[in-house]
C-alpha cells in the first residue's frame, strides 16, 4: 500500500498485520470521524503511526 498525504510521516513500514477495516479505522481517526462497524476493533490493524 502507498499512502500519499500531507500528514504522512515520511517513508515507513508497519509490522502490525491489518486488513481493509484497519485502513478504514486509520482514515476515520485522521479525519475525526466515528468508526463504522468492525473498523472499531483493534484486531483489524492500525496505520495511525504513518498518518497523523
Amino acid at each position: 500500500m502507498v499512502i500519499i498525504s500531507a500528514n504522512a510521516r515520511g517513508i515507513s513500514a508497519v509490522s502490525t498485520p491489518g486488513n481493509h477495516c484497519g485502513t478504514l479505522r486509520s482514515l476515520e481517526d485522521a479525519y475525526g470521524l466515528p468508526y463504522l462497524g468492525v473498523a472499531a476493533g483493534f484486531a483489524n490493524g492500525d496505520l495511525g503511526g504513518l498518518i497523523g
